[in-house]
């Protein structure tokens, strides 16, 4: 269990001794944690040691830091009370969030334009405050851009990795890596950088040119006289072949399938050692 102390170098003024009450309602493992890019906080529950943890970053403005760890803690309390018979965000979270907010939302304990803006959260909670509009705008970072915020068919970098989004999920983006063509799931929170004009053009020249030559490689290849067909077990590793009129590299072997990457996309798929192939 934190120290007020502790809590104190996080929480707006005269709010650290609220919370260190309701830490201590029910054993819970508090943690104030790194920044992470997709969340602010989170509750857990470990099955196998039945033990329950809330972690919040602790880069978090003080007002979104009590909001996080309060957001936090109203999960905890719906488990005690309906473990996982209820939704997450539901009804019953969002009654329990109200009612851990109400002690504390006069300017005894926060500014009034805190409690105004917290008064306009609190008629309709969010699952996350970064939904909120208001609350995004009042925590936005200077220079800071989310997932969420880049346009459809604009490009941006993630972990110094350039990628493109292609669909809208509830909370994720299925997004395209560009010098793959992997696709990846990422979290709408994450935080990216957009890229320039000058480097979108860079990044479509280099993609057109590399889909250019590995399509002169994959029609040279088919043009060349076939060894004949073969299983893909009798395939060496590393060699190429062809399958489904697709170019294959053999990665590896696994118990009775070959983890195998296609030559013009760079994917993997899983294939049969048993398939009919043209070694090359």
């Amino acid at each position: 269990m934190p120290e007020i102390t502790l809590l104190n170098k996080y929480l707006p003024p005269n709010t650290a001794e609220y919370v260190l009450k309701l830490l201590k309602r029910y054993p819970v493992y508090f943690k104030i944690v790194a920044p992470r890019k997709t969340k602010l906080g989170d509750f857990k529950v470990y099955n196998k040691t039945g033990k329950l943890q809330i972690t919040i970053n602790n880069d978090l403005k003080p007002l979104n830091f009590l909001i996080t760890t309060i957001h936090e803690l109203a999960h905890l309390y719906n488990w005690k009370m309906y473990k996982n018979d209820i939704d997450p965000h539901g009804e019953e979270w969002k009654n329990e969030y109200k009612k851990l907010f109400l002690p504390i939302l006069s300017t005894q304990f926060l500014s009034q334009e805190e409690v105004n803006l917290l008064q306009a959260h609190l008629n309709n909670p969010k699952a996350s405050s970064c939904a909120d509009v208001m609350l995004k705008k009042h925590f936005k970072k200077e220079g800071v851009v989310h997932l969420e915020d880049v346009p459809f068919g604009k490009y941006f970098n993630l972990d110094g990795r350039m990628f493109s989004i292609e669909k809208k999920l509830r909370k994720r983006y299925l997004c395209v890596e560009q010098s793959s063509g992997r696709k990846y799931y990422i979290n709408g929170l994450a935080e990216v950088e957009n890229v320039t004009i000058e480097e979108a053009k860079q990044i479509e020249g280099c993609l057109t040119n590399s889909k250019l030559q590995k399509k002169d490689e994959i029609n040279a290849v088919s043009e060349t006289e076939k060894k004949g067909i073969k299983y893909l077990k009798d395939v060496p590793i590393g060699e190429i072949f062809f399958f489904q009129k697709k170019l294959f590299r053999n990665d590896k072997k696994l118990r009775t399938r070959f983890l195998c990457t296609e030559q013009s996309t760079d994917r993997k798929y899983y294939i049969n050692g048993q398939a009919k192939v043209f070694e090359m």
